[in-house]
């Protein structure tokens, strides 16, 4: 009998530091229903952020910005949308910038870890979740409801938990009679005379009419708390990243890397590689490789960066000429000179950027010795 998924459910009041792994955030009404609905849109970013204020100074820095969000459920003054599906239906977001902020969702994805990979959802596209967590052989879904649990108002995120729980175990989950029962419960403010329009209950309840998943980035500007981006549907090859982190290294990892056009161009390789299998990865490596961050580190540090990275592309060419052991062992050296590249230049993206690193190539190493 195959080995099911270990799903395990959190709350507000449960500190995100101690959630390990992969993990989706969930606001079913209505951040991250609405998640999708502006990702249908196609936006050329889309930065979410804690304030109401953060949101205000990124317009005024930002070009094409739209403001999305609600306070309380209502539309914030000033805004060019509500959180709201029927507002977002049919809009086109092509050339602007998102900025996404509530009351309960957004906060919720900017307090989790930087080491976990994050991804957000709700039942528009529950399915497509299900999907990535079996092409990735994940064993463990943290599962983080945004909403405080014991109310009706936020039963939906929970009831979310248990569809997702038994979809990826193969047990039966009765959704229309679920949308019934929270249609009366906490739909019931769903009204045209309420805070938002019936339409937005029933938008934020339509299964699967997403295929894709959005995950959290940190950005590499420094614009936003968070930015969300698709996970790529093509399959990520360790080998492949292998190598380009190896071409990399061949050039060296200095200030003059940054005028190589061969360093510039295993960099894209890098990130475009990584970005298949974790976005918030690729959002790393991309910060940590990027031209300003070569020419401004120290050359120690450089050497430990690259003797990190070094470690890590080995094991992953190289893989099955040696034992799981011997393999998990290297990615503890690789770790640690990652680590060694913090403490001797340990800003507070640098830190959060080679977590973020060390915990996929972690993941990415126990894959490959499972």
């Amino acid at each position: 009998m195959a080995r099911g998924v270990d799903v395990r459910v959190y709350s507000p009041e449960s500190d995100p530091v101690t959630i390990q792994g992969f993990t989706v955030v969930v606001d079913v009404l209505r951040a991250f229903s609405v998640s999708y609905y502006i990702a249908s849109a196609r936006p050329d970013r889309y930065l979410v952020v804690e304030s109401v204020d953060a949101a205000f100074r990124l317009r005024d820095l930002l070009p094409n910005p739209v403001l999305v969000g609600e306070r309380m459920g209502v539309k914030v003054p000033g805004f060019d949308y509500g959180n709201s599906p029927t507002e977002l239906l049919g809009a086109d977001l092509r050339g602007k910038t998102v900025v996404h902020t509530t009351t309960f969702g957004t906060r919720g994805l900017v307090r989790q870890s930087a080491a976990n990979e994050v991804v957000v959802g709700s039942f528009v596209n529950a399915q497509a979740i299900v999907g990535l967590v079996r092409a990735r052989g994940i064993e463990r879904v943290n599962v983080y409801c945004t909403a405080t649990p014991g109310r009706a108002n936020g039963e939906e995120d929970y009831a979310f938990a248990g569809y997702l729980d038994a979809a990826l175990n193969g047990r039966d989950f009765d959704f229309a009679a679920t949308v019934d029962r929270l249609r009366a419960t906490t739909g019931a403010g769903f009204r045209e005379d309420g805070f938002a329009p019936a339409s937005d209950f029933e938008l934020c309840m339509e299964l699967d009419r997403f295929d894709a998943v959005l995950a959290r980035a940190l950005p590499s500007d420094g614009l936003g708390d968070a930015e969300l981006v698709p996970v790529a549907a093509s399959r990520f090859d360790p080998l492949r990243f292998g190598e380009s982190l190896s071409r990399a290294r061949s050039v060296g990892f200095d200030s003059s890397a940054a005028s190589s056009p061969r360093f510039r161009a295993s960099r894209e390789d890098i990130v475009r590689e990584a970005a298949l299998d974790s976005p918030p990865a690729a959002s790393a490596l991309s910060f940590l490789l990027s031209d300003a961050a070569l020419k401004v580190t120290s050359r120690d540090a450089l050497r430990s960066l690259y003797i990190g990275l070094s470690n890590y592309a080995e094991i992953l060419i190289n893989t099955h000429q040696y034992t799981a052991a011997l393999n998990a062992q290297s990615a503890r050296i690789g770790a640690s000179y990652l680590r060694e590249y913090v403490a001797r230049d340990g800003s507070r993206g640098v830190v959060a950027a080679v977590e973020t690193t060390v915990a996929w190539l972690d993941a990415v190493v126990r894959r490959l010795g499972s």
